[in-house]
């Protein structure tokens, strides 16, 4: 590409490009269409810019237009460090379908994310459709969540960018209370005590798993503030309540409740089978990701078997963290017996050493 361009330079240039101020910058065709399928589109289709051999850009500043211009002719090209000129020239790249060029825009300097500029690039993400910069800044949010505390960044953001990261299954608590007290957090930091929760508050609180939530925990949650309206509990916010409570009153074994992703386990959820009877076939489970717990585990007898502890076989350390699928039951010993893909050989494992996934 780089002989192509300096070759170009030789060459009279066959396209005009005019930008939103109305300057006219020479081009060639092949060198547009070779690097952006958005081009050649154009200029293979027969629409007016193949005819008339010129290009209008209306929304197109000269300056991003002659950096672009720059970066296919292979030459050393300055990238803006004004955030809103930089997020313009991505949107550019972006529409464009110039990967390479929006790759090394995302890695360049002008690119990282901090504390101070989370926010703002995160909306100027959303309003340009800049998905992998929404996605950076979402995986950068969620790498400063604490068990112990709502930092003031995560305080700041938008109720929608809140609530993007309480419906991830990456976000980063081990059981679901843990997720409900950063969701309280935040709405203590940002509601207004004077005035009513907005719809989209309410719907941060929707998002939180309340069929992962022990029901003396919900009976609790229901005196909170943010969950009440006056003294009754917001109308919004009490179907999701009593669903929770249901399913553990039902102990989430009994068919015909609606399906719902309340009772999804998120990645790094640790919550223990409470008793052998949750054990059903079909059913999949994360095994103890501790091996020698895990064996420790395994050369017990497990709580309520009435048979000898389940055998340890060195096989069955590269179970240790594992998602696998129920196959069988056995009351004897209160265990599950399951394989990993792709191997025939099943192993027990008491029930005490396995985790919901």
């Amino acid at each position: 590409m780089a002989q192509l361009a300096e070759a170009a330079d030789t060459m009279p240039s066959d396209v005009q490009l005019i930008a939103a101020d109305g300057s006219k910058h020479n081009a060639h065709r092949l060198i547009l269409s070779a690097w952006s399928p958005f081009f050649k589109s154009m200029f293979s289709s027969g629409m007016r810019e193949h005819v008339s051999g010129e290009v209008h850009l209306p929304d197109v500043h000269p300056s991003q237009l002659l950096t672009i211009l720059a970066w296919m002719h292979a030459r050393e090209i300055e990238i803006p460090q004004e955030q809103c000129a930089f997020l313009e020239l991505m949107e550019l790249a972006r529409r464009w379908q110039l990967p390479q060029l929006y790759a090394q825009l995302s890695e360049s300097g002008a690119g990282a994310l901090n504390e101070t500029n989370l926010q703002s690039m995160w909306e100027s993400a959303e309003c340009l459709s800049l998905e992998q910069l929404e996605k950076r800044c979402k995986d950068f949010a969620m790498s400063l969540v604490s068990k112990s505390s709502l930092s003031p960044i995560l305080k700041s953001l938008q109720p929608k960018q809140f609530r993007e990261l309480i419906e991830s299954d990456e976000l980063p608590v081990s059981s679901e209370e843990e997720a409900l007290k950063l969701v309280l957090a935040y709405l203590e930091a940002t509601v207004n005590t004077s005035s009513p929760l907005t719809e989209l508050q309410d719907s941060i609180l929707l998002a939180v798993r309340w069929r992962l939530i022990p029901g003396p925990a919900i009976a609790k949650m229901m005196l909170h503030p943010m969950l009440l309206d006056g003294s009754q509990v917001r109308s919004a916010i009490l179907p999701a309540l009593a669903d929770g409570m249901q399913f553990q009153l039902l102990g989430g074994l009994v068919e015909g409740l609606a399906p719902s992703s309340a009772n999804k386990v998120r990645t790094m959820h640790r919550i223990p089978l409470p008793a052998f009877e949750f054990l059903r076939v079909g059913m999949q489970v994360r095994i103890h990701e501790d091996v020698k717990t895990l064996r420790s585990l395994c050369l017990k007898r497990a709580p309520g078997a009435q048979g000898m502890a389940v055998d340890w076989e060195k096989e069955m350390k590269s179970y240790a963290g594992k998602i696998v699928t129920i196959k069988d039951v056995c009351k004897f010993d209160c265990a599950g017996k399951a394989a990993l893909e792709g191997i025939e050989e099943m192993f027990h494992f008491p029930w005490n050493a396995l985790f919901f996934a």
